[in-house]
């Protein structure tokens, strides 16, 4: 719970979420394309940071404890994007 705090309190995450609210608010869905595309690289970027890091710091500070396993935040994240894309979505009033 506390690694999925500190990530969303960082500067990018917290300006994607201003942006969600504002795709939410406006009901853009070209603006919630652009913004689940946004969250894609950040959780892309957080994920593939680990497998890349070549002192392998990250690696051992999640072993012992020091950071947390960002798989909370992914999946926030994946549920946010699945909700805007839906809500976002073009409405048919077929019935």
């Amino acid at each position: 719970m506390t690694e999925a705090i500190s990530l969303f309190s960082t500067p990018p995450a917290l300006v994607l979420l201003v942006l969600t609210a504002i795709c939410v608010r406006f009901a853009s869905k070209w603006g919630a394309l652009v913004v689940v595309v946004l969250w894609t690289l950040l959780v892309s970027k957080i994920t593939f940071s680990g497998s890349t890091d070549p002192t392998g710091v990250r690696a051992f500070a999640m072993k012992e404890g020091c950071i947390g396993s960002p798989s909370l935040f992914i999946a926030i994240v994946a549920v946010m994007s699945v909700a805007l894309i839906l809500y976002t979505s073009p409405r048919s009033d077929r019935i």
